[in-house]
């Protein structure tokens, strides 16, 4: 009788291999800088093969501005040290009009192509628009901001 090992099941693309989540256990994490600066949210995740793809989904927690002014956040993701969004931009711009409690959740996903199977550390980024304010990108009245990386077969 032989003994047949299998090292690695096929899956068809698409599927689900690996999921990975971290979050702010509500933090106050607060930045006048126009520059992007790390949020402290991130997340590790060593795909499995070069052809995998990972998506990222940021979601819970939300943003405020401490002014009275109409100001924006600009949010993004980095792989390492790489802008997963425009580099002035971001993936997403969150704005209320300040002052009067105004939250707006964080919500954003991208599909990214590491190419890699070495570990990537993916973390949220976020930078004010405006110089004269102030932005929260999480507090401890607000729930958890949430980052969930998942490797898909390529």
């Amino acid at each position: 009788m032989a003994l047949i090992t299998l090292n690695k099941l096929a899956l068809p693309t698409g599927n689900v291999i690996q999921v990975k989540s971290a979050f702010l256990n509500l933090t106050a994490v607060n930045t006048s800088s126009t520059s992007f600066v790390a949020t402290g949210l991130s997340v590790s995740i060593t795909p499995s093969s070069t052809s995998n793809k990972i998506f990222l989904s940021l979601q819970g927690g939300a943003m405020y501005n401490t002014t009275t002014a109409s100001v924006s956040q600009k949010v993004t993701i980095y792989r390492d040290s790489t802008n997963l969004g425009d580099s002035t931009h971001g993936l997403s711009r969150f704005s209320s009009p300040g002052g009067s409690w105004t939250i707006v959740p964080h919500s954003i996903s991208v599909l990214d192509t590491p190419s890699s199977t070495s570990s990537i550390t993916y973390e949220v980024y976020f930078k004010n628009d405006d110089t004269s304010a102030t932005v929260q990108f999480s507090s401890g009245d607000r729930g958890y901001p949430t980052l969930t990386a998942y490797e898909i077969v390529g």
